[in-house]
C-alpha cells in the first residue's frame, strides 16, 4: 500500500511541472507526427539529374524514357559544366553517354548526399538495365528472325545440293558411256588398222612380186630379140634386104614396145608402192590417234572418279546441313525475351500486405506506390523501437532524478521498508508516462501503415512491456549511479548514440565484427524488433518467439537486481 501513494506523488509532481510535459511527452509527439507527416508515400521524390550527350549514340528519347520517370533531366552541352552543377549542389548525378557500338554511360555522384544516393544510383542502374534489356531483345528479335530466314534457306540450299547431286550421277553415267564408246571405237581403230597393216604388207609383196615378174618377161623378151637379131643379121645375104629392113624396123618398133611397156608398168608399181606407203603413215597416225584415245579414256576416268568425290562430298554437306538444321531446331522456337535473358531473377519480398483490389486493374503506378508503401511498414517498427528507447531512457532516469532530488525524499526515507515500495513507485511512474506516448505512437502507426496491430495486441504490448521496462531500468541505473541531472543528460545522450550503433538501426549488424554483433544482438531493443517484425509481418506465435522473450525478461532481471544493487549501494 505504499507504493501507490507514492507513484501518485510522483505522477502528480510531474504533472505539475509544464516543462516535463512538454519536453518528454508533447515534444516527442508532436516530432514523431512531423516525422509521419514527412513520410512520402510516392516514395522518392524527383531528383535533379545532368546528362551530356553525343550525337552517334544512345538514344536521347529511350535515355529520357527511361531516366525521367523518377528524374528531372536536364542536358548540358559538357559533362564538366554537369560536374561544376554538381558540386554546388544543383544536380545529384551527372551521365556521359559515350561510344557508338557498345555505350557507355559515366555517372559521376554527390557521394557526399548519403545514403538517398545509393537509392539514385541503384535506380539509374535499374533503368539502364531496362535499356539493354529493350535493345538486346531488338537485337535478339532480329537476330532469330535472320536466324529462321537462314535455316528456311537451307531447306532450298539442300534441295539445290541435292539437285545438283542428281546432275553430277548423271554427268557420272553419261562419262561412263562415254569411256565405253571410245573404248569400243578405239578397239574398232585398231582392230582397222591392223587389217590395213596386213594389206600394205601383202600390197608391197605384190609390186615386188610384179616388178620381178615383170624384169623377167622383160628380160626374156629381149632375149628373144636379141636372137632374132643375131639370126636376122647372119642371114640377110640370103633374105631380101627390104625383108631384112623391114624385119629389123618391127624388131626396133617391138624393142620400144617393152622399153615403154617397162616404163609404164614401174610407174604403176611405183604409184602403187607411193599409196601403199600413204596407207602405212596413215596407220601410223591412225595408232597415234588410238593411243590419244586411250589417254582421254584415262582422263575421263580420272574426271569420273573425282565426280564421284565430289558427289560424296555433296552427300556429307546435305548430312552436315540436316544436322545443324537438327542442332539449332530447338533455338527458331525461342523468344526474344529468353534469348538474351536464359536466367532470369524475380525479386520477390516475402511481405507482401493482402490487397482487396483485382490485380487486373493495378497499374504500374500503383505498383511503384505500392512497394514504397510497403517500405514504409518495414521502417515503422524501427522508429517505434527508437521512440521506445529513447522515452524510456530519459523519462525512467527524469522521473528518478526528481525522485531522489526531491524535497520529501529525505521525509520518505525515514519511513520503514520504504526501500522497494520507493523503487517500485519510479518505476511504475517512469511505466505509466513513458506508455502514453508509445500507445500513441502504435496507434498513429496502426492508422497510417495499416499493420493490424490491434489484432496482435497483447502479444506486442507485452514485447513492448519488456523493452521499456529494460530502458527504463537503465535510466533508474544511471539516476541512481549519478544522481546529478546534468550529469545523467549528458551519460544518457552519449549512452543514446552507442545505443543506436549497437542496436543495428545505423549500422547494421551483418557489418559489425562477430563478438560486436553478439553483443549487439543481444541488445533489447535489436531482440524486440526483431520478434516485433514476426508477429507483425509474418503472424509468428509463441513458439517463434518465445526464446527472445525469455531472454528480454532474463535482462530485465538481471538489471533489476544491478540497479537495486546500486540504489540500496548509494543509499
Amino acid at each position: 500500500m505504499k507504493t501507490l501513494p507514492l507513484i501518485g506523488a510522483n505522477l502528480k509532481g510531474f504533472m505539475r511541472n509544464w516543462k516535463n510535459v512538454s519536453v518528454l511527452v508533447l515534444f516527442p509527439l508532436a516530432l514523431i507526427f512531423l516525422i509521419f507527416l514527412s513520410f512520402n508515400s510516392e516514395g522518392l521524390r524527383k531528383i535533379d539529374i545532368g546528362y551530356s550527350i553525343g550525337e552517334q549514340t544512345l538514344s536521347q528519347e529511350d535515355f529520357e524514357n527511361a531516366i525521367g520517370s523518377f528524374a528531372r533531366l536536364t542536358k548540358y552541352s559538357d559533362i564538366q559544366q554537369c560536374i561544376s552543377a554538381l558540386e554546388s549542389y544543383d544536380e545529384y548525378v551527372c551521365i556521359n553517354i559515350r561510344g557508338s557500338g557498345p555505350y557507355t554511360l559515366d555517372v559521376m555522384y554527390d557521394n557526399t548526399r548519403e545514403p538517398v544516393i545509393w537509392e539514385i544510383i541503384e535506380r539509374i542502374k535499374q533503368a539502364v538495365r531496362n535499356i539493354q534489356r529493350q535493345h538486346s531483345k531488338a537485337l535478339a528479335a532480329d537476330f532469330l528472325t535472320r536466324f529462321k530466314t537462314t535455316l528456311s534457306g537451307l531447306d532450298d540450299y539442300k534441295k539445290n545440293l541435292d539437285v545438283t547431286s542428281k546432275q553430277i550421277s548423271s554427268y557420272n553415267s553419261e562419262v561412263g558411256r562415254s569411256i565405253t564408246t571410245l573404248q569400243d571405237a578405239r578397239q574398232e581403230l585398231l582392230d582397222s588398222l591392223t587389217m590395213m597393216d596386213n594389206d600394205v604388207k601383202e600390197g608391197k609383196l605384190a609390186i615386188y612380186d610384179a616388178r620381178n615378174a615383170k624384169n623377167q618377161e622383160l628380160s626374156s623378151a629381149r632375149t628373144y630379140l636379141y636372137y632374132a637379131d643375131s639370126a636376122l643379121s647372119s642371114h640377110g645375104e640370103a633374105i631380101e634386104p627390104w625383108y631384112v629392113s623391114n624385119t629389123k624396123n618391127y624388131l626396133d618398133e617391138i624393142r620400144n614396145e617393152l622399153d615403154d611397156l617397162d616404163q609404164n608398168v614401174d610407174a604403176e608399181l611405183n604409184d602403187a608402192s607411193n599409196r601403199l606407203n600413204e596407207y602405212e603413215q596413215a596407220s601410223f597416225e591412225g595408232r597415234q590417234y588410238a593411243y590419244d584415245i586411250n589417254n582421254g579414256i584415262s582422263r575421263l576416268r580420272q574426271v569420273r572418279i573425282e565426280l564421284n568425290n565430289y558427289r560424296d562430298s555433296l552427300v556429307t554437306a546435305q548430312e552436315e546441313l540436316t544436322g545443324i538444321q537438327q542442332e539449332f531446331s530447338d533455338l527458331t522456337e525461342l523468344d526474344a525475351e529468353t534469348l538474351v535473358n536464359p536466367v532470369v531473377i524475380h525479386n520477390i519480398p516475402a511481405y507482401i500486405p493482402e490487397s482487396k483490389e483485382d490485380l487486373e486493374d493495378v497499374s504500374a503506378e500503383d505498383v511503384a506506390r505500392g512497394l514504397n508503401f510497403i517500405s514504409l511498414q518495414t521502417i515503422f517498427p524501427t522508429i517505434l523501437i527508437m521512440i521506445s528507447l529513447f522515452l524510456s531512457l530519459l523519462i525512467g532516469s527524469f522521473v528518478t532524478l526528481n525522485e531522489i532530488n526531491g524535497k520529501a525524499h529525505e521525509r520518505v526515507r525515514l519511513v520503514k521498508n520504504i526501500f522497494f515500495p520507493e523503487f517500485l513507485a519510479t518505476y511504475l511512474s517512469a511505466l505509466f508516462i513513458v506508455s502514453v506516448p508509445v500507445f500513441l505512437v502504435l496507434l498513429i502507426g496502426d492508422f497510417l501503415f495499416r499493420l493490424g496491430l490491434l489484432a496482435h495486441i497483447l502479444f506486442i504490448g507485452f514485447m513492448l512491456f519488456l523493452l521499456i521496462t529494460n530502458y527504463i531500468l537503465v535510466g533508474l541505473l544511471l539516476a541512481y549511479l549519478l544522481r546529478k541531472e546534468s550529469l545523467t543528460l549528458t551519460i544518457s545522450t552519449f549512452l543514446l548514440v552507442l545505443l543506436l550503433f549497437f542496436t543495428g538501426f545505423l549500422l547494421p549488424l551483418e557489418r559489425m565484427r562477430s563478438i560486436a554483433a553478439a553483443v549487439a544482438g543481444l541488445n533489447p531493443a535489436t531482440l524486440t524488433l526483431a520478434a516485433f517484425k514476426q508477429v507483425t509481418f509474418y503472424g509468428a506465435n509463441l513458439s517463434v518467439v518465445g526464446s527472445t522473450l525469455v531472454v528480454l525478461v532474463l535482462e530485465a532481471i538481471i538489471l533489476l537486481i544491478i540497479v537495486l544493487f546500486v540504489k540500496f549501494i548509494r543509499e
